[in-house]
């Protein structure tokens, strides 16, 4: 994405949508909000740079708050080679003119990530379809959040990756965008606030993109 006045103009519009989404939130008192609503996030992830920050952004909460049970010990050194390398990439992006990832680098993520699915690979025969079993959340998202380095170029996948941070189910409400959803809202609102500002900062100075880091 071009960093000029009229894409800053659009960002702001969907940062704006996100936060009123996060104040309509918090008033929810009786149903779900549509996780579709997040789809604005598919124009923000559309510059691959900014996407993968926010993966790496989640990938470090989703790493605070991961749970290793015994039978995923060995996980944990890939996990952390993970987010080095999503890490690495960040620093080591050419921002002048484009995003562009090191083939080493997607192949690493690529064998973490079958990795990381392979620790999760049992299916459940249902009626109608086979449904994959996933005894550990926070393993699933950040497969998630590998993913959107290793397609880069699919801003849906940072939306996917925002779904299954927030959507959550309760039978009294239940599908969707749900109190219970207003912590992990506000920690995306929290990176693209931080992008918008830092963005603007850009513009106002040499124009290059540069790393956020929160």
């Amino acid at each position: 994405m071009k960093l000029d006045n009229k894409s800053i103009k659009e960002i702001t519009k969907r940062v704006t949508k996100l936060n009123s989404l996060e104040n309509e939130l918090s008033y929810s008192k009786r149903f779900p909000i549509s996780i579709t609503r997040l789809t604005i996030l598919k124009f923000l992830c559309k510059d691959t740079f900014s996407m993968c920050q926010f993966a790496y952004y989640l990938s470090l909460k989703i790493k605070d708050n991961m749970q290793i049970y015994d039978r995923e010990e060995n996980l944990k050194s890939i996990i952390t080679a993970s987010l080095r390398i999503m890490k690495n990439i960040l620093m080591e992006a050419q921002l002048d003119d484009g995003f562009g990832i090191d083939n080493n680098h997607i192949n690493a993520l690529k064998e973490i990530s079958i990795t990381l699915r392979d620790s999760q690979n049992e299916v459940k025969k249902l009626k109608w379809s086979n449904v994959r079993q996933i005894h550990n959340w926070n393993i699933f998202l950040l497969e998630q959040a590998i993913d959107c380095y290793i397609y880069s170029d699919q801003p849906e996948m940072g939306y996917k990756l925002a779904k299954s941070y927030t959507e959550r189910y309760e039978p009294s409400f239940g599908t969707g965008l749900i109190p219970e959803s207003l912590e992990s809202l506000k920690e995306i609102n929290r990176f693209w606030n931080a992008y918008l500002e830092n963005t603007i900062k850009i513009l106002e100075s040499d124009g290059k993109r540069k790393l956020l880091l929160i």
